[in-house]
C-alpha cells in the first residue's frame, strides 16, 4: 500500500505530464507523437495514475509505433475498466492499429472490468460512421479470438453484440470465416495431394 505522501508525489508528476502532453499536443510539430512516446516510455512502467492516458494516447497509431518499439505494452489495462489498447483500438475502428497489436503478440480474448473482450467490442461497433470496424473483426476473427467467449455478467458471446445497423451482416462475418478455414485447409494439405487437386 503506497502512503499519502507518495500518492501526493504520483498524482503532482501526472498532472505535470498531463501538461506537457497538452503543451506538446498543442504545438503540433512534426515530432510530437515521437515527444509523447518518450514520456509514456519513461513513466508508463512505474506510474500507475499515468497508465489510463498512456493507453488511450496509444490509439494515435505514431505514438504506439514509436512506445510499442521500445516498450511491450501490449496488455497493460485501464485502472477505470480493465480495456487494453487492442480493445481502445477496436473501439475507434482503426483496423490497421489492430493488426499491428495483433502482430506484437496482445491477448485477443482479454475480458475487462465488464466482461468485455475486444471481439466484443467489434461487433458493438459495427455501425460507427468512421474507421473500418469490418476489418477489425475479420483481424480479430483471423488471429484466433475466441468467438465464444462469454460475457462475465451476462454471458453473451460477441456475436450476440451485433449491431443490425452495422456497415455489415453476419452472413459477412461468416464468410470471412469460411474463406479463413477454407485457406487453412489449403495450406495444410500435402504436396503430393496438393499436385492431384492442380
Amino acid at each position: 500500500m503506497k502512503s499519502n505522501k507518495t500518492l501526493a508525489k504520483e498524482e503532482a508528476l501526472r498532472k505535470e505530464l498531463t501538461s506537457e502532453i497538452l503543451t506538446i499536443y498543442q504545438a503540433r510539430n512534426e515530432f510530437y507523437h515521437e515527444d509523447i512516446g518518450k514520456l509514456i516510455v519513461k513513466h508508463m512502467p512505474k506510474l500507475d495514475c499515468f497508465r489510463d492516458m498512456a493507453i488511450n494516447m496509444c490509439v494515435d497509431e505514431s505514438i504506439y509505433n514509436y512506445v510499442s518499439a521500445r516498450i511491450d505494452v501490449g496488455d497493460y489495462r485501464e485502472k477505470g475498466n480493465g480495456n487494453t489498447i487492442l480493445m481502445n483500438a477496436v473501439i475507434h475502428a482503426n483496423s490497421s492499429l489492430v493488426g499491428k497489436i495483433i502482430a506484437n503478440g496482445s491477448n485477443l480474448n482479454h475480458a475487462n472490468d465488464d466482461g468485455m473482450t475486444a471481439l466484443h467490442y467489434a461487433y458493438r461497433n459495427g455501425a460507427v460512421d468512421y474507421g473500418d470496424p469490418m476489418g477489425c473483426i475479420t483481424k480479430l476473427l483471423i488471429a484466433g479470438a475466441d468467438q465464444n467467449a462469454r460475457h462475465r455478467w451476462t454471458g453473451e458471446r460477441p456475436r450476440d453484440f451485433y449491431n443490425p445497423y452495422s456497415s455489415f451482416t453476419i452472413e459477412d462475418i461468416d464468410a470471412v470465416i469460411q474463406a479463413h478455414r477454407i485457406s487453412q485447409e489449403i495450406n495444410h494439405v500435402p504436396r503430393k495431394q496438393k499436385q492431384r487437386l492442380m
